[in-house]
């Protein structure tokens, strides 16, 4: 009778892939309701953070608005680099990036 159960390097590479996937992978805008300085209803869309892009921003800027579009009214990118040190212990780096951008949907069906 053969063993069926893989080898144990097989199983961690195998766990590694399941867990970094999700990690590698583009996440969503986060998407808050606001309002432009003209009174329009507007969404305000964070895409920060290493693994979000501004593809994100214009993904979810089209899945809010749907097909009449929308105007940009505002969008910032800004990036910020972390460096901390604590005696006995070492340094770390870390660089972030933030990406905001402002829309309001352009009239018609939303």
């Amino acid at each position: 009778m053969q063993n069926s159960i893989p080898p144990l390097s097989t199983l961690m590479k195998l766990l590694s892939y399941v867990c970094l996937v999700p990690l590698l992978t583009a996440c969503p805008a986060i998407v808050h309701e606001s309002y432009a300085q003209d009174g329009r209803k507007a969404y305000s869309l964070s895409c920060s953070g290493k693994f979000r892009t501004w593809d994100a921003c214009f993904t979810a800027a089209g899945e809010t608005c749907g097909p009449a579009g929308y105007d940009i009214l505002d969008k910032t990118s800004e990036k910020t680099e972390n460096l901390t040190f604590t005696v006995g212990v070492g340094g770390d780096y870390s660089l972030s990036h933030m990406r905001t951008m402002l829309i309001a949907c352009k009239p018609g069906l939303h």
